[in-house]
């Protein structure tokens, strides 16, 4: 493996490539939050809560380098927020590098992983899983698990939250 970054890069690339639609940064922080706390893939990012769920510094600092170097494109308007999506030249990036991952088969599969538990590829269903498996590391009593979720994310509903932790026991725990 040439660098940590590489593996980053391609895998926010990969990712926006697998998802074939373009996505927020909200959805990216959290897939990757999944795919490194949920499917255990270190890609040397340190997550906090943060408004919308689990946050990296890092990710944000990542897709900036990847839209200077034209490897994605955000666009955003007032309406549907950032919109982030790879260009040909990310798509090219993937292939030409694909060759220098060591792990590449197990990144490529946690991302389809991550996007199967994420139905409707929304920054709201990725919200709440993420925020949900953040505090599953604290407890997996359901009852404690919707309080704590609820607490901090207000906007869903008893049955989301149930629903979410349900996915997660059983996609990822299993």
């Amino acid at each position: 493996m040439r660098s940590k970054a590489l593996v980053r890069f391609y895998t926010i690339l990969k990712l926006l490539d697998t998802v074939n639609q373009a996505v927020g940064k909200t959805f990216i922080q959290k897939a990757l939050y999944i795919i490194k706390e949920g499917f255990s893939l270190d890609l040397d990012y340190q997550f906090r809560l943060y408004y919308y769920g689990p946050y990296s510094d890092k990710i944000s600092a990542d897709i900036d380098t990847l839209e200077s170097g034209r490897l994605l494109r955000i666009e955003h308007d007032n309406s549907t927020g950032y919109q982030i999506s790879i260009t040909s030249q990310g798509k090219n990036f993937i292939k030409n590098f694909e060759t220098e991952i060591e792990n590449i088969e197990e990144i490529n599969e946690k991302i389809n992983k991550v996007l199967k538990l994420s139905e409707n590829k929304t920054a709201r269903e990725m919200e709440l899983l993420g925020t949900t498996l953040y505090f599953l590391k604290f407890t997996e009593d359901e009852r404690k698990l919707l309080n704590s979720v609820k607490m901090t994310k207000p906007h869903f509903t008893d049955i989301e939250i149930q629903n979410a932790i349900q996915k997660i026991k059983s996609t990822i725990l299993n």
